[in-house]
């Protein structure tokens, strides 16, 4: 549930921002569902590679897949959004994989979710 509500929320975020029911704010909208959706079957997908495949995977996916194209939502065109939440996605599980090696603490992965999905979002709006 909080997964969706975040998911259904972030889309009034982002296409909120465009200021208008205008073009900028269609993209921003499906550049959103689609980073989304991808940001779910990547995770999924290399759950599933690996033999693991759980519920809290299929919901931090999607959040990754938010989180990373939101600097991006209203500059790229959708193909963009799809491969900046792949990136995004396949980054953060090999880090989540290795925060324990790490000696990084945090409890609910927010630090690595939001801020590294975040910055490689940031940094892959750029190129």
């Amino acid at each position: 549930l909080g997964t969706w509500l975040l998911w259904v929320g972030w889309n009034g975020f982002n296409a909120g921002s465009a200021n208008g029911a205008d073009g900028l704010a269609a993209l921003a909208l499906m550049n959103t569902n689609a980073a989304a959706a991808t940001g779910l079957v990547t995770w999924v997908a290399i759950d599933a590679i690996r033999g693991h495949v759980s519920i809290s995977g299929s919901c931090l996916g999607p959040i990754v897949g938010l989180v990373a194209v939101t600097p991006a939502c209203g500059f790229v065109q959708p193909g963009w959004s799809l491969l900046i939440a792949f990136i995004a996605t396949v980054i953060v599980y090999f880090l989540l994989l290795n925060k324990h090696h790490m000696h990084f603490d945090d409890a609910l992965d927010v630090a690595i979710v939001h801020g590294c999905g975040g910055i490689i979002g940031a940094f892959l709006t750029g190129l």
